[in-house]
This record gives structure tokens, sequence and C-alpha cells, in this order.
């Protein structure tokens, strides 16, 4: 095999994927180095008999033009979701109405003129006791959707995202797997070449040269990198899947600190029968004050899935926890929320699947969150290292809809034109 190249992408993600898809439809030789013994990144699904089950991303976040764009030119079948959401108090319904005081919140986040961490936003404009529901309530959301540490995310991020959020939500019938794979049958029919349990070890760069050695003890060459690995990656050499650089990135990986990348526990559970619906419920989301807060059903999909979710700090504390222990937390947690006895529900349980995004090799963490400095450090990393070593992925997004394929899609492709552009030169 010939290990000679224009471009080199570092990381099988979504970001990686769809800008070797426009970088081989230019023409260009192409190749991808997954650490991975599989493509698609932090989007992961698995089948298990007639479920496709989203180990990571799972959710179309709204009319978003990059990601159904694609899912349309693929042929590849989608659903907006359906069903309300619900919020249960200590095994009691209550109607999903917003905190008292929560317009406020949001008012007084877009009238800020100088960003500040929320917690210290909180504590500033929202002190006292007769406002202790509104921050837990507040941090809790924060925590759960966008996976922040409330005493580093950028207020101001945070009202941008929020005031942004799109009513229409879709889930893809087979998983995001089909859609990866889509963009993998198209990047290689174009000439791309994507190698999988390829961990790149060491990049010895110069202007216009690039000279990789993976885990294998390969050589590969390339005039440009572009480099789509996790957040994580980039911030701790430590960490499996870092890439060490001579001579050495040092500003650029400084800049990296400057954005946060949160913790997630994904819990899926296979049930004998949907015991969560009926015909007044129609569940389509469950959010709750039990130490696993979040659940949704599948709806307009009628089958036995529940799925639970603990983002943020709260993820982190689980980290020595093994899955089973993590298992009795998720059903002690549905018990209080259905009334239903823990036994009750393991004779229910046919099948459960836990996933630990912060712990898992190659991503240490689910997604990023923006912090007070987020915008300029993104800024900063959307240009390339002396036009030779560019950097792509969701965490470098600017738009509306962090933290989403959606976003790792729209940074891939347009770093993949800086790179075109660059080639031209």
């Amino acid at each position: 095999m010939e290990n000679n190249y224009e471009v080199i992408i570092v990381g099988a993600g979504a970001s990686g994927l769809i800008a070797a898809y426009e970088i081989a439809a230019a023409g260009k030789k192409v190749l991808i180095l997954e650490a991975r013994n599989r493509i698609g990144g932090r989007a992961h699904t698995i089948k298990s008999g007639e479920l496709f089950l989203e180990a990571g991303a799972e959710f179309v976040h709204g009319d978003l033009p990059v990601t159904l764009g694609l899912l349309d030119e693929a042929k590849i079948k989608y659903h907006k979701i359906k069903g309300k959401m619900r919020r249960s108090e200590n095994g009691r319904w209550v109607d999903d109405e917003f905190i008292e005081n929560w317009d406020e919140l949001i008012e007084k986040m877009g009238n800020l003129k100088n960003d500040l961490p929320f917690a210290v936003f909180l504590e500033k404009y929202f002190s006292g006791d007769n406002n202790s529901e509104l921050r837990s309530s507040a941090t809790r959301y924060a925590q759960g959707f966008d996976l922040v540490d409330t005493n580093k995310a950028s207020t101001k991020e945070l009202y941008k995202e929020w005031r942004n959020e799109d009513e229409n939500q879709y889930r893809i019938k087979k998983g995001y797997a089909e859609l990866m794979n889509y963009l993998y049958k198209k990047i290689v029919k174009r000439g791309g070449v994507i190698l999988t349990d390829k961990m790149v070890k060491e990049v010895e760069w110069k202007k216009n040269k690039v000279n990789i050695l993976s885990n294998t003890n390969e050589k590969f060459t390339a005039k440009k990198l572009l480099i789509t690995i996790p957040v994580s990656l980039m911030q701790n050499k430590n960490l499996n899947g870092s890439i060490n650089c001579k001579p050495a990135i040092n500003e650029t990986v400084n800049t990296f600190q400057q954005i946060g990348f949160g913790a997630v526990i994904k819990i899926l559970l296979e049930f004998k029968e949907a015991f969560w619906q009926n015909k007044k419920r129609n569940i389509s989301m469950i959010l709750s004050e039990q130490k696993i807060p979040t659940w949704w059903a599948q709806l307009p999909e009628k089958n036995n899935l529940l799925t639970g979710w603990l983002g943020g700090p709260n993820a982190e504390e689980y980290s020595e926890l093994n899955d089973n222990e993590i298992l009795h937390i998720a059903l002690k947690s549905l018990s209080v929320i259905f009334n239903l006895s823990i036994e009750n529900l393991q004779e229910q349980l046919n099948a459960a699947y836990i996933f630990k995004w912060h712990t898992e090799p190659f991503s240490n963490g689910a997604y990023t969150y923006p912090m007070p400095g987020s915008k300029e450090a993104r800024k900063k990393l959307n240009e390339p290292v002396d036009d030779t070593l560019f950097f792509a992925g969701e965490g470098l997004y600017n738009g509306n809809a962090p933290g989403t394929v959606e976003a790792a899609l729209i940074s891939g492709k347009k770093t993949a034109s800086k790179i075109l552009n660059s080639l031209k030169k």
C-alpha cells in the first residue's frame, strides 16, 4: 500500500468522515487513520435483534441542514420524535411547567454584558432562599443537557444555545451508523483510504510536509494533516490517543484548554413491555430529581426500550462504579418515578447496556461545552498551524447547534474547504 498522500486525517468520526468525503470528491489523495476498530467516533450504533441501540449520538436536534441533507441524499429514513415531556416528583406526575422566574433568568442571561461562569451568574443575580429552586433547576438543566461544570461554563454561550433550541427533533430509524457507513462508502468509491486500528503515535512536521508514525510502526506522509480527535485528547497528552507533535504545538494545546468537555453515562434498558406508556401518558421524555434524572422512550417507534441519561459532574462521580452498580441506581430511579418495586423491574428487564463515555478510550468524554474563553479559542483553532496542521470537530463549531453531529459535520466541511484552498496555493 502506498503511504504518501496529499491529506491525512486523524479520526473517523463525523468530522473526519465528512472532510474526507469532500476532499476525495475534489480528486485529492486522502487517508483517514482511526484508532478504534470501527468508524463513527462518538456516534456508535449497536444492533440488538430488531432494535438499533445508540450508544452515543442519537438525535438530530432540529431542522439541521447538513445532517438532514445528507440523510436525504443517502435516502436514509428518519422520523420526527413524538410524545409528551413529563415531570415526576417522588412518584407523582406533575404538569411540566416552567419553574417560577425562568423567563427572568433567560432575560438576565441575554442582557449580560461581561461573560461569567454560570454558577457565578446564578449566585450574583438569583441569590437567596427564594431562588433556591430556580438555581437548582437551572443547574440540573445545564448539567443534564449541556454536560457542563457550572463553575466553568459560559453564561452567554448557554443563553445563545437555549434561545435557539428547535422544537423539531428527529431520530434515524437505523441509527447514526447508517449515515457513517454512507460516508465511508462514498470516500472509498472516490479513492480515499480508511484504516482502523491505527492510532497515531507521533507527528513530525514542517510546512507542507507531515510524517506520521502509527502504533503499528507504519509511516505515512502527507502535505496537510487534519486532526479531528476529541478535545479531551488535545488537552491531555497522557491520554491514550493523544498526539505527540514534533515540533510541539504548545500554543494550540493551551488554546484547547479553554473549551469544556463533559461527561455522560447513558443507560439503555430493554424491557418485556413498555410499562411507561398508556393512553394518558404517551411519554417521549421524563424529567425527575432521581439519581438518573432523565429518561426517554422511542416514540413514534413502538418498542420496549427506555434510555437513561446522567450528564455533567454527577456522571464523573460514578466513574468508579461498575455496570451492575449503575444498573441498580438506574432501576431504583425508575422504581420511584413509576412507583414500582425494583424486583418488579428486574423481572421485566430483558437486557441492559451501559456506556460511560468519560471512561471510554479515545473519547474520555461525550461532547464539549462553552467556557467564557471558548469563543476566542475556537476562532484561533479554526486557523491552521503554518498552513499545515488543521483541526476540526464539534468542539470547534461556532453556530447554534453545539455538541451535535451537525456541529461536527459543519466543522469538517469548512475545514476541508480550507485544506483544498491551501493545496491550490
